[in-house]
This record gives structure tokens, sequence and C-alpha cells, in this order.
């Protein structure tokens, strides 16, 4: 009788990733020829930043286009590679996702969040009103300012991103908004998503009293 001796074998397997390919629709803030990049406005309202290369496709109303020729405030959909790398971008994109502002609410923006955490309100189209006036604002900052309080206006005499430290601030894509007295109120130039914040830094230590 024969015997038939049984091996068992193990093998290491070796399995390169594959860089997947994501799309990302955004509002274009900011263009950088001379880096070559590409920062977005998502629709929380954060930025975020691509780089370019020579062999990134771009695509400007179905005709091929320069990093250039992308303005402000204009949707793209963006797809991405590896090391946040465009490998496409296409403009116009179809609008984001987003819920659609409603015409009258009333909302609750806390000190904390800061443009980090934005309150998004909505989808707002180019050419509405929008009126904010606000209920009772009192927020502290942190450092030198710690337990004195301020109105949306923020603290006087203070600068953070060219306006007031604290001050409240709506935002529609590239656009800032921040009240000078009772009431803000102003037209939207661009299609966009409405996001509200405190003009704050994120990890700041901030108080804010109820609305």
């Amino acid at each position: 009788m024969k015997h038939f001796q049984c091996l068992v074998a193990s093998f290491v397997l070796a399995i390169a990733n594959v860089a997947v390919a994501e799309s990302v629709t955004g509002q274009v803030k900011e263009v950088n020829p001379t880096a070559s990049t590409l920062t977005l406005t998502g629709t929380k309202g954060d930025f975020h930043t691509f780089r370019t290369k020579t062999t990134t496709e771009i695509l400007l109303n179905g005709k091929r286009a320069t990093l250039t020729e992308l303005t402000p405030g204009t949707f793209v959909q963006l797809t991405r590679g590896e090391s946040d790398f465009a490998v496409r971008i296409v403009s116009p994109a179809p609008l984001p996702r987003v819920k659609v502002a409603p015409p009258q609410s009333e909302v609750t923006v806390p000190g904390t969040g800061g443009r980090a955490k934005p309150v998004l309100i909505g989808l707002i189209k180019a050419g509405q009103r929008v009126t904010i006036t606000p209920k009772k604002v009192s927020w502290s900052g942190g450092g030198s300012r710690k337990g004195g309080f301020c109105d949306w206006r923020g603290y006087d005499g203070t600068n953070m991103n060219g306006k007031p430290w604290m001050a409240f601030v709506a935002a529609v894509g590239t656009e800032e908004y921040w009240p000078k007295d009772n009431a803000l109120s102003f037209t939207v130039s661009a299609t966009g998503v409405l996001t509200l914040f405190a003009n704050d830094t994120a990890g700041r230590t901030t108080r804010a009293k109820a609305m």
C-alpha cells in the first residue's frame, strides 16, 4: 500500500492598496495658480485645498479649461486621487444634496463651534434676501476676555479674519456677512449653502449664554 504524505503550505500574500477615486462637490473659494491648488468650500462650510497636476483634467461648460478659469463661487465636482491631488474637475456641477433653507426659522448658534463647526441652515439661491435678527446673544471668549461677555457684534477693537473677534458671521460660499447694528440683512450674489458661526478659531475656550 502506498502512503501519501500531505504537505501543508503557508503563503504570505502582499496585496497593494489601490487608490479609489472619490468625487466631491464644493464651491470654489480660492484658486492659486502659483501653487497649482484649488480651495473648495464644503456643504458644512468647511474648507479643503486640493493640489493639481499637469495631467489634471479640467472641464468648464464641457470644454477643456485651465485652473485660472475657475472663478470663486461656482460649484465644481472634483475627483480626488492620492494625497489630495485632483484627477478631474468639472464645472458647473450639480448642486450638492443639501436641504433647502427654510423661509423662516429660529436657530441657536453656540459660541463654541466657530468656523470649524458652523450651524448649517441650507441651500439658498442667488438673488435671495436674508435677514437675521438676534433675540439674545451673549458670548464670552477666553484669554484676556474671559468672563467678559459681548453681543453678536463681537468685541470692540479686536480683529480676527478681518472682523471683530466673536462676531456673528453668516457665510454663503466665499461670501461672509456680519452685523454692525441690531439687524443683519444681505442679498446673496451666488447660490450656496448658508452657514452661521461665531468668528472664533477651533479649540479656543468660549462660553455662550442662552439665546
